[in-house]
């Protein structure tokens, strides 16, 4: 099975699978926050167990391969940013995430959804033949962009 890449990297962000072992700052800086949740299919953690709870089915979809969820680091001082994943599905690929509510606004998770989107991550999803769905949650605007001839910049249908 085709797999993407673990780690991978973009002008300020730093990718890499997401683990049990980063479930305090996780729930500090994102999953307990109601105004990250606001828009998601998820509630916002009410304890720290919650959010390792999710994060055991981070490491077990890996595993499995039927979904890749990447947590993502600022390069500049290590601070977690947000979570980035993409679900496998029949027919298609799914693509979602969601930023800490401080790095709303700055361009961070533009630059991670185009990253995922082109290079080997697109190599991965255009193998699948398949419709990736992109979610940009912090504005609410909806894309698709259509993987079967290559993949497009999820940008450029939302602008």
């Amino acid at each position: 099975m085709t797999r993407p890449e673990r780690t991978w990297e973009t002008t300020r962000l730093l990718a890499k699978p997401a683990v049990v072992e980063d479930a305090q700052v996780i729930f500090d800086e994102y999953a307990s926050d109601a105004s990250v949740a606001k828009y998601m299919t998820w509630k916002a953690h009410r304890s720290v167990d919650e959010t390792v709870e999710f994060l055991t089915r981070c490491e077990r979809v890996w595993i499995e391969g039927s979904a890749f969820p990447w947590s993502l680091w600022r390069k500049q001082d290590g601070a977690f940013a947000g979570l980035i994943e993409i679900r496998v599905g029949t027919s298609t690929v799914d693509l979602g995430y969601a930023l800490a509510r401080r790095w709303w606004r700055q361009g961070l998770m533009s630059e991670a959804v185009a990253t995922v989107a082109r290079t080997e991550k697109c190599s991965f999803l255009a193998s699948r033949g398949s419709v990736m769905r992109v979610r940009y949650a912090s504005s609410m605007v909806f894309a698709e962009a259509f993987t079967q001839r290559g993949c497009h910049d999820p940008d450029h249908h939302t602008r």
